[in-house]
């Protein structure tokens, strides 16, 4: 692997995320995305089928690999 950078976007306030990454000792950034704003761009930002209980929307956790251009080139979701 050359010139790839991995991130990591959770939508939890950055405490708890580097709390975490502490603890996992992550060798990767890691942005909050409290606002869901990233999240939302991705379209993977809302409440899951199987969690209809929850009154809260949630981000679906997905990967993507982005180009130097921004164009995604490949995601899992």
């Amino acid at each position: 692997m050359r010139n790839i950078k991995f991130v990591s976007i959770g939508t939890d306030k950055i405490r708890p995320l580097k709390k975490l990454a502490d603890k996992e000792n992550y060798k990767f950034s890691i942005i909050a995305d409290e606002q869901a704003k990233i999240s939302k761009e991705y379209n993977v930002f809302g409440k899951p089928i199987d969690y209809d209980t929850i009154k809260s929307e949630l981000a679906i956790p997905s990967t993507y690999l982005i180009d130097r251009n921004g164009k995604i080139v490949w995601r899992y979701i």
